[in-house]
C-alpha cells in the first residue's frame, strides 16, 4: 500500500530486491537494486531523506563489482548516496550493480536515517556465476516400484565444466512430460508440474509412483535472466526391484532441449 496523506509515517523498514539475484560474471547484464522505505508494511511515498548504498563484501578474486547510478560508479567500500531529489517521490531508490570479472558473491548494504534520527539498515546478496550451461538431474533410487516409495530428484545447476553454480538462486520448474498421472506424481502437489526456488544452485523434490508401470520423463527449466537452461531425466517405474537395482547410481540425462 502507498499512502500520500494522513498520518505521519516514520521510516522503520527497508526492503531490498535484486533483479536478477544472480548475474553472469564479467557479463554485460547488471542487477537492478531497488530499496523501498516503509513504515511497517506501508511504503512512505513522500520520503525524502538520503539513502546510501555500499558494497561491504565481494568474494570475487579481484573484488571489482561496482554500483552504478547516474553515470557514476562506486567500488567496494565506497559510499553511494542518493538524495530525495534524485530518487523522486515514490519511496524507492533504484541503482545498478555491475558484475565482478569472475565468480563470487557481493553483499550490498543500504542505510537511511529516519526523521527521528534512527539509522535503518538492510543488506542483500547478489551472485556472480560462470556461464550456466544446463541442469543436472539425479534420482535416488534410480528406479521406482509401482505403488512403492517415493523417489528423490535433485536438480543442480552447473557451468560448462560441470561445476555447480552455488550462487544461482532462481526459480526452477519441474514438469512430468511423460507418465502423469498414472505412472507418477509430484508428492508435494499431486500435479504434473511444480515450481520452487534453487538454493545454492540446487534443490530436491519427491516423486511418488502410481499404479501403472512405465517410464517417467521429467524436465527441469530455469530462466537465468537471459535464457532458459534445462535438464531431462528418465526414471523407470517397474513392478519388481532387486536390492542391486535400488543401490544403482542415479541416471542423468540432458542434451540441450532434447530428451536422451
Amino acid at each position: 500500500a502507498i499512502i500520500d496523506v494522513g498520518e505521519v509515517l516514520i521510516a522503520d523498514t527497508i526492503t531490498i530486491k535484486a533483479e536478477p539475484k544472480n548475474i553472469l560474471a564479467d557479463g554485460g547484464k547488471n542487477s537492478i537494486i531497488t530499496a523501498t522505505i516503509k513504515d511497517g508494511s506501508i511504503v512512505i511515498s513522500n520520503y525524502s531523506n538520503e539513502i546510501t548504498f555500499k558494497i561491504i563484501s565481494d568474494t570475487s578474486t579481484y573484488q571489482d563489482a561496482k554500483l552504478s547510478f547516474n553515470s557514476g560508479t562506486w567500488g567496494i567500500g565506497e559510499l553511494l548516496t542518493v538524495t530525495g531529489e534524485q530518487y523522486g517521490s515514490d519511496g524507492e531508490a533504484v541503482i545498478d550493480l555491475k558484475p565482478a570479472s569472475d565468480v563470487g558473491i557481493c553483499t550490498i548494504e543500504v542505510t537511511t536515517v529516519n526523521s527521528l534520527g534512527t539509522t535503518i539498515m538492510k543488506t542483500i546478496k547478489v551472485g556472480f556465476y560462470a556461464s550456466e550451461d544446463h541442469i543436472e538431474l539425479k534420482a535416488f533410487p534410480s528406479k521406482m516400484l509401482v505403488e512403492g516409495d517415493t523417489c528423490t530428484v535433485t536438480a543442480i545447476v552447473v557451468d560448462e565444466g560441470g561445476n555447480q553454480v552455488y550462487t544461482y538462486e532462481e526459480d526452477i520448474t519441474f514438469t512430468i512430460l511423460v507418465g502423469w498421472p498414472k505412472t507418477a506424481k509430484f508428492t508435494m502437489t499431486g500435479t504434473s508440474s511444480l515450481t520452487t526456488t534453487l538454493i545454492n544452485g540446487s534443490i530436491f523434490i519427491d516423486l511418488i509412483p502410481q499404479k501403472v508401470a512405465g517410464t517417467v520423463t521429467l524436465k527441469a527449466t530455469s530462466f537465468t535472466g537471459m535464457t532458459d537452461i534445462t535438464g531431462y531425466l528418465n526414471i523407470p517405474v517397474i513392478t519388481a526391484l532387486t536390492d542391486l537395482e535400488l543401490a544403482l547410481e542415479p541416471h542423468i540425462s540432458y542434451v540441450g532441449n532434447q530428451v536422451s
